[in-house]
């Protein structure tokens, strides 16, 4: 039967530690199912959804810490079950620009939350311009079903934006609806 297994490994970043890391999981007989990397500062961060069978997924989780202080990594594991994407009826993308302050994300996270938005993915980034100050920009990536008001819905983050001071552009399916 096949096992699932999250990986979460972060480190310096070199050439080749992502390929040795990868070939090691390959080495131990798992599949990558699903990765994302980034790269923050000098150091990496890489996430994996593994699948393979039972001894396989036992021989990479007794293997990995040791492989780990190898290639001075940290890393963690946990098993889990394959992801079954669920079918949600809009995509919204939030894009936020605004001057950077601690907690603004968490502003913009509770937001979303409070309004029973499902968050796909986050991508933020500090501008910085000498003489000028930084300037936070934001992406966010929600799932909703149709009874989502996004009139409602958008209306209510333009409200926020402005006591923020924030400048946003709201795309419902690839489709700007405002900005």
């Amino acid at each position: 039967m096949t096992q699932n297994l999250v990986i979460t490994a972060l480190g310096s970043n070199s050439p080749g530690i992502v390929h040795k890391l990868i070939g090691h999981v390959s080495n131990c007989g798992c599949n990558i199912v699903d990765s994302k990397l980034a790269i923050f500062g000098n150091e990496f961060t890489l996430i994996m959804l593994l699948s393979g069978e039972w001894n396989a997924m036992i021989q990479l989780e007794s293997s990995l810490p040791l492989k780990s202080q190898e290639l001075d990594l940290i890393t963690m594991m946990k098993r889990t079950e394959r992801h079954e994407p669920i079918s949600y009826d809009h995509t919204i993308e939030v894009e936020i620009t605004i001057p950077d302050a601690t907690g603004i994300i968490e502003k913009f996270t509770l937001f979303f939350t409070n309004n029973n938005l499902n968050l796909a993915g986050l991508r933020s980034e500090i501008i910085v311009d000498a003489g000028s100050p930084d300037i936070l920009k934001a992406n966010f990536t929600l799932n909703t079903t149709f009874d989502c008001d996004l009139a409602i819905l958008e209306s209510e983050l333009s409200g926020l934006c402005t006591i923020l001071h924030a400048d946003y552009q709201f795309m419902v399916d690839n489709k700007v609806l405002t900005a």
